[in-house]
């Protein structure tokens, strides 16, 4: 699913069949365990603009996803809409180039 180093895997708080990834390849999967892994069939992927460091589930509202990214970038997608790559927002809490993210929690 991935050609880089998995950094980050995160199980859905609610749907336990559903399983997001995070990699030094600039990408977001998100897998049904439930799927054929042979056909590929159960995973959707979106570009991030840099390495994933860390993923997160909103346990408020288990439709969003949120990664951060090693350029400083935090993404939020809604994973009913996870294949058209738009996220819900994104944005930069230090600036862009300021450095990792390397950690995401919701309280």
């Amino acid at each position: 699913h991935h050609s880089g180093k998995v950094q980050s895997v995160s199980w859905h708080p609610s749907e336990g069949s559903v399983l997001a990834t995070g990699a030094f390849d600039r990408t977001v999967c998100l897998v049904d365990a439930r799927s054929d892994p042979s056909t590929k069939g159960g995973v959707k992927r979106a570009q991030i603009s840099g390495d994933c460091e860390a993923l997160a589930w909103d346990p408020h509202h288990p439709q969003y996803l949120t990664a951060a990214s090693e350029d400083g970038v935090v993404t939020t997608w809604d994973v009913r809409r996870f294949e058209d790559g738009r996220p819900v927002w994104s944005f930069s809490p230090h600036g862009v180039g300021s450095g990792p993210v390397s950690d995401l929690s919701y309280n």
